[in-house]
């Protein structure tokens, strides 16, 4: 049932119309919830009210009075039977009766009660004084609320309350006692009045109209019900309904109202939207809820289509299409620049370098470095002050002193000789001869012609007519650039090696038992070598006295020999000159000839004269020295190296490189002895220092001085910063999740193989654990190149030294990673501190 509204008869009317002096009022106020308008007829039902006391003796004395509605009855309803004659039999007697106000007759009218009528009754009591009436009723099962009101009319025409507002639906008595005025008749007075119920005004729904919530949200909706007048109401049953029991579920559907409030809790399982109605009769009240898909990192992009639910990168990025956005892939797939290295092993990881070319092998691939430390030529001058940027020249030689090494100088300026004259028009560019004398006319200057008596007695030497005169078998033929002398040379292809392959010309006239010279320019693009044959040009193929083998480079080089001719005895005109590529050319090789001369050996050739003497060295203990030469005079020239007057085994050209030096070395004197057949001369000594002071670092940025430069990590946080063993800083490790690959490494190192290494370091972590040290080839393998070692740390900065011998290749190797190893000692939370790194050959004094 609705909440009970309390409405109070008083009716002074009715109160006159009584005794006064001996009446006391009861009054009983009913309201049905059944209808609002006052003719609305109700079901049958009956209160029975019961009036008892006890007399002097002990006897029980009752009164009943029924109430209701009886919709069968035509003429009355039989309320209660009661004595109207209350007189006791005795002075203390006591004794009850019902009567109703103005009515004598022993049974009540009939009553068909509707909202806003009302019923009254007296009870009528001789009683003495102080005696204890008790008022009884069954209410069970009836459709309305009942409240009863107590009131006693005193001497004075007084209503005095003695029970007021009872609802009679959840008490079924009330007990009093007699005042104690005279007389001793009493009087009650019973009123009854129907008034209807409040219906529902409103139910509102917490949230509405709309809210939103997310997959897996479980959220709380709550009911508030109030009727038409605005007042909460208690006990409404209310039934909660969602409109699409895919989107979530309600729990619990049948709620009742506390306060005029109800709560049923909404989970939210998939993305969409819904209504939840909740409702008594015609009466409801709803929310639309709005459920989105989960989005941690609030970019925008729901968590089951986002590549990186954890951090926010709305643009979903994923540089390498591992389904991983690159915002949070740490993975060792990951390839930025989609050149098909991984970023751990890329020494450009941002630009595309498939090669991985790292020419000064400082661990920065040639296609990203930018550093002072290139070394494009490895010829152990930094390109930012080479002279020869892409050709080794560690003297730097530049004999014009025009800024361009004498190595790679192809300008109309130059004069290797420092005659004055330019080599473009110098006659013996090699050979200082300011006169530029020319007795045979050959335009060989003097000075540096063989035969200042005779000629070339080949055609088309220079090849400056193209291919006329020459002639070739199992190789391609043509002529042009590059040239060595004029505009063009011999440019022979190995298609496909075979057992005959040749550049030759013949009809060549000898003299027998002749001192003759063959002198030309040559190169190969591999560097493969070549032979050259003087023979009869036909069957039986005799040799002519020349078979000499010629050790080609990649650039040009010029080759003279002198010979003997044999094998004939008088004139011949059948020779063949032939270049024999057997075996050496391979299929793809490029030969370049040019200046082919072959002449009468001169009766006075120019001894040799020394035009640039070897410079003295300083390098670091270690490093190798190379000491050069520039010699004229007639050719062939031989040189011969000394070190302090004796000679060195195999140092026989004009340039001579030094193995790593020792202590020993310091202060030592290098000369070269030049020789040719017309006699030698010496050069002037050059002195070596060795700077024993001096030794190399092998690791780059070591005292994290320049922050991560160079440094790469895995598996753990890296910064740099305070606190540092020496200067301001030092690299700062974190260990924030213990994994199985936890390492801060430099890769790129160069070592040489069965080596003596020193390893030094400063170091400390914030708990004392340890961490491993290890030298290993960078990328797979990982084979090891020697190191292995655990450090027992501390909590506070603590210096460790290491020596040890490099293993596991045999030839000087670039790709060594020097890698801090904190597995399996770092635990989350731990912090590791490193600075003075430096990683040193160790050498021995000789």
């Amino acid at each position: 049932m609705g909440k009970i509204l309390t409405n109070t008869i008083n009716d002074k009317t009715t109160r006159k119309s009584m005794n006064i002096a001996s009446i006391l009022a009861i009054s009983f106020l009913i309201g049905v919830v059944l209808a609002t308008n006052a003719s609305a007829v109700m079901t049958d039902w009956t209160l029975d009210i019961n009036a008892n006391s006890t007399d002097t003796a002990g006897n029980l004395l009752e009164a009943t009075v029924n109430f209701g509605v009886n919709t069968a009855a035509t003429d009355g309803y039989d309320g209660a039977l009661f004595d109207i004659d209350c007189a006791p039999a005795s002075p203390t007697d006591f004794d009850l009766c019902f009567s109703e106000p103005g009515v004598s007759t022993e049974t009540l009218a009939k009553d068909t009660k509707a909202v806003g009528e009302s019923k009254s009754w007296v009870l009528l009591a001789k009683a003495p004084t102080d005696k204890k009436i008790n008022i009884t009723w069954i209410s069970a099962n009836i459709p309305v609320n009942v409240e009863m009101q107590i009131q006693e009319l005193d001497i004075i025409d007084t209503w005095l309350p003695i029970g007021s507002h009872i609802d009679m639906k959840s008490a079924n008595s009330i007990s009093f006692t007699a005042g104690t005025r005279v007389p001793r008749q009493r009087g009650y007075i019973i009123t009854a009045t129907v008034v209807p119920t409040p219906s529902i005004g409103s139910i509102v729904i917490s949230g509405s109209p709309t809210t939103t919530l997310t997959v897996g949200d479980v959220h709380p909706f709550t009911a508030t019900v109030r009727d038409e007048n605005k007042n909460l109401m208690d006990g409404v049953e209310l039934t909660w309904t969602v409109s699409d029991s895919s989107v979530g579920k309600l729990d619990p559907t049948k709620t009742i109202t506390v306060t005029g409030i109800a709560t049923s809790t909404f989970t939210a399982q998939v993305a969409g939207t819904a209504i939840i109605n909740a409702f008594n009769g015609l009466v409801s009240g709803n929310v639309e809820v709005h459920v989105k898909e989960l989005d941690t990192d609030g970019d925008g992009v729901p968590d089951s289509t986002d590549n990186c639910p954890s951090v926010s990168n709305p643009d979903q990025a994923d540089i390498d299409g591992d389904g991983k956005g690159d915002a949070c892939d740490t993975s060792d797939d990951r390839d930025t620049d989609l050149d098909g290295i991984k970023d751990v092993v890329d020494n450009c990881p941002s630009v595309p370098n498939p090669d991985q070319a790292d020419i000064d092998g400082d661990g920065k691939g040639d296609a990203c470095d930018t550093s002072d430390d290139r070394d494009t030529d490895l010829d152990g001058v930094l390109d930012t002050v080479d002279n020869c940027l892409s050709v080794p020249n560690p003297d730097q030689a530049d004999i014009d002193g025009d800024g361009k090494g004498d190595a790679c100088d192809t300008s109309d300026d130059r004069d290797t000789d420092l005659d004055g004259i330019l080599d473009t028009v110098d006659n013996c560019p090699l050979a200082s001869n300011p006169d530029q004398a020319d007795i045979d006319g050959d335009g060989k200057g003097d000075a540096c012609d063989s035969d200042t008596g005779g000629q070339n007695i080949l055609k088309n030497p220079g090849f400056e007519s193209g291919t006329a005169d020459w002639n070739n078998w199992g190789v391609s033929f043509g002529t042009g650039s590059p040239a060595s002398e004029g505009s063009k040379s011999a440019n022979i292809g190995i298609i496909t090696s075979s057992s005959n392959m040749q550049l030759y010309q013949y009809g060549i006239t000898l003299e027998p038992n002749t001192r003759y010279i063959l002198s030309f320019a040559a190169f190969s693009n591999t560097g493969n070598d070549m032979t050259v044959r003087l023979i009869k040009h036909v069957s039986s193929y005799d040799g002519y006295g020349l078979n000499q083998n010629y050790d080609l480079t990649k650039e040009w080089k010029e080759f003279s020999t002198e010979f003997t001719t044999i094998g004939f005895s008088s004139k011949v005109s059948n020779a063949r000159l032939m270049f024999w590529f057997v075996p050496f050319g391979k299929a793809g090789d490029k030969y370049y000839i040019d200046n082919v001369r072959l002449e009468k050996a001169s009766i006075n050739p120019v001894p040799p004269v020394i035009t640039t003497h070897p410079a003295d060295q300083t390098v670091a203990l270690g490093q190798t020295a190379a000491f050069s030469v520039v010699a004229a005079g007639t050719a062939p020239l031989s040189y011969q190296w000394q070190k302090n007057g004796v000679d060195i085994s195999g140092a026989v050209g004009p340039m001579y490189t030094t193995p790593a030096t020792v202590l020993s070395d310091n202060n030592s004197n290098y000369r070269v002895l030049v020789t040719n057949s017309a006699g030698s001369t010496t050069s002037d000594e050059a002195t070596l220092t060795v700077n024993p002071t001096t030794s190399i670092n092998l690791i780059k940025n070591p005292g994290f001085e320049s922050g991560a430069d160079f440094w790469s990590n895995y598996g753990v946080s890296f910064t740099t910063g305070s606190p540092a063993s020496e200067g301001t800083k030092s690299a700062n490790i974190g260990i924030v999740t213990s994994s199985s690959n936890m390492q801060l490494y430099q890769y790129g190192i160069i070592l040489e193989p069965n080596t003596r290494y020193r390893l030094s370091f400063a170091a400390f972590s914030s708990t004392g654990n340890d961490m491993t040290v290890r030298l290993i080839k960078h990328v797979a393998s990982y084979d090891g190149y020697g190191l292995n070692q655990n450090y027992d740390l501390t909590k506070e900065w603590k210096e460790f030294s290491t020596e040890f011998n490099t293993s596991g290749f045999s030839s000087k190797v670039s790709n060594a990673r020097l890698m801090f190893w904190f597995v399996p000692f770092g635990k989350a939370g731990d912090k590791y501190y490193i600075d003075k790194v430096r990683l040193e050959k160790i050498y021995k004094q000789q």
